[in-house]
This record gives C-alpha cells, structure tokens and sequence, in this order.
C-alpha cells in the first residue's frame, strides 16, 4: 500500500479511537451517543443544562483534545530534531526546552503563581533555554550541530539542577507534591484554555515544519549535502529548531514532562511510513495523538486511580526502544 493511503486509514484509525475514548469514564457513552452530542453541538443543537452533554462537551472534550494536541505536538517536535540532528536517540528535550520549562513551572508553583501564570512563566524559561543553548553553540557565523547537542546537554543539566533547587526548597506537605505531580505529567486539569494554547503555537508549528519536510530531507543526508542542494543551512537550521521547540514547549505547558513520546513515535512513523518527511511529519502527529489519547484514557478511565503520564508512557517506551536497540545492533536503522 503506498504511503498516502496509510496515512489515511491511520487518520480514519485515529478519529474512530477518539469517538470511543469520548464516550469512555465514569458515565459511559456509546461511540454512537458521542457522536451525536458532538454534531448537535456543531450544529448548535446541544440541548441547554444536559449534564450528559455537559460532561462530554466541558469535561471530556477539551481533555480529549489536548491528548491529540500533545501527543502530536512532541511526537513531530521529535521528528523535526530526528531529522536535523541525523540521530535516533534525540528527542524534544535535545537543547534543555524542556527542562528549561520544568524549572519555570516549578518556580511559579513554588511563588504561589496561579495557573495561567505557571503556564506563562514554564513557556518563557522553556523558550529562553532554547536561546541559551544557541548562544552557546554559535561562533563564527553558525551553530554546528554537534555543538548544539553539547550546548543542549549544559543548559539541560543547568536548568534539571536548578529544578532540584526549588524541589529541595519547596515546603514538603503542600509546594512539593504539587511540583513532583506536575512533572511528572498529566492531563486531570485539561481546559479549553489549554486546547486554545495547543491550537495556537502547536498546529500552526507542524503545519510550517511540514511544508518544510523536503529541507528536512535534505539535511538527513547531511549539512554539506544540504548546502550543494542550494539551502540556506543556517537560516533553516534555526527554523526547523524554532518550529520543533514550539510544539514541544506548549505540550510541556499544558501537560507537564511527559517523556519518550518525541523519542520513540517517530520511529514508528518511520517504520510504517517510510523515512521521507512528507509522510514521517503527518504521520507522526497521527500516531502520536492516537497515542497518547490512548494512554491517558487507560489513566482516567480504566485503572483504579489515576497515574502520571510519564509512568504509562515509559511502560511502552522502554521496551520498544529495546527493540529498536536490538534492530540496529542486528539490521542498522533503516
């Protein structure tokens, strides 16, 4: 089957499993009831002071939406870094935005900030992580790559210690839980508010890193090859970083540090799309939110108590990039 076709019956997959994962909880609704709440309420029909309808268009929906939107959103972030770096192992936290965006959470959680605030203060620091570790990679007119990775690796340690900072400092009966259960990942307080963060900076990201897909092609065979093809190297280097950053800096707003996503999906785009960006882009973001629509509904709706992100997602990373290990020691990458 070619590419185009996969992606289509991997979007058709994807709308099916958000149906389903709509009408699943507590109050349970059939994919058909979902269904038909939402088209009502497109058409302006929602019935007024419905609490099924309230609960699945002012709970579950933007809840469900965000898991789309961030598991797209560090899933193509991965992608977009895979792709420049030439590196299997790099994921969204390469150049220290996420830690960077953990230490601005944790301190605005610590000062007693309300939410918005937070969300604010996590996305600037994220972003000026990303600033930091540029500025100490750039000499002579660019930033190697090899010298991001270092640089991403100082600025990370810096910001993961200054984070261990504010833990140590955070009063351990209220400020600490807070602070542990934010990083470690969730969607529990999911609002519209975050749907409309995710829809402002994340998929207007992805839209421009996908037209971007043959440049990212170019710079998977490498800088030099890239700049015989007649491609501002740097000027695109830093495009693709800003536009992979974004997406990942969002996400980690919205939902906290939820980890191996952006590493692993974009393996699995690979695998059944092929390594061409035209389709890993579109279809990581596919399998991405499918994804972790999966996860955090497994989290909220099937298990007993409700579990961080971040451990769900590692019971899946880990042993498929044991896999992949295995695969590369045996067969290579491709």
């Amino acid at each position: 089957m070619k590419e185009d076709g996969k992606i289509a019956i991997a979007a058709v997959a994807t709308f099916f499993i958000f149906i389903i994962t709509l009408g699943m909880g507590k109050y349970e609704f059939s994919p058909i009831g979902s269904l038909k709440i939402l088209i009502e309420s497109l058409a302006g029909k929602a019935p007024n002071g419905d609490p099924l309808a309230n609960i699945v268009l002012q709970i579950r929906l933007p809840r469900v939406l965000a898991a789309l939107l961030v598991g797209a959103s560090l899933s193509v972030s991965g992608a977009g870094f895979q792709a420049l770096f030439r590196n299997p192992l790099v994921s969204p936290d390469i150049l220290g935005v996420l830690a960077g965006a953990g230490f601005g959470a944790s301190l605005a959680i610590l000062l007693n900030f309300p939410l918005p605030f937070v969300q604010a203060v996590a996305f600037g620091i994220g972003l000026a992580a990303l600033g930091l570790s540029y500025t100490v990679a750039w000499r002579g007119g660019g930033a190697r790559i090899v010298d991001l990775v270092l640089s991403g690796i100082i600025i990370g340690s810096l910001f993961k210690s200054l984070m261990s900072l504010v833990k140590f400092l955070a009063d351990p009966e209220s400020k600490l839980p807070q602070i542990t259960y934010w990083l470690m990942g969730g969607l529990a307080s999911s609002s519209w508010g975050d749907v409309e963060i995710l829809a402002l900076i994340s998929v207007p990201s992805i839209a421009m890193l996908y037209l971007l897909r043959w440049r990212l092609d170019a710079f998977m065979l490498g800088e030099e090859e890239a700049k015989a093809l007649g491609i501002k190297v740097e000027f695109y280097k830093a495009a693709v970083i800003v536009l992979s950053t974004l997406p990942a800096a969002a996400s980690t707003v919205v939902a906290g540090l939820v980890g191996w996503i952006g590493l692993v999906i974009p393996h699995m785009a690979r695998m059944i799309f092929g390594d061409s960006n035209r389709f890993t882009v579109p279809g990581s973001a596919i399998i991405g939110g499918a994804f972790l629509l999966v996860v955090d509904t497994i989290s909220r709706a099937v298990l007993p108590s409700e579990l961080p992100l971040e451990v769900l997602t590692s019971f899946v990373g880990v042993p498929f990039f044991a896999y992949l290990l295995r695969r590369r020691v045996y067969h290579g990458w491709s």
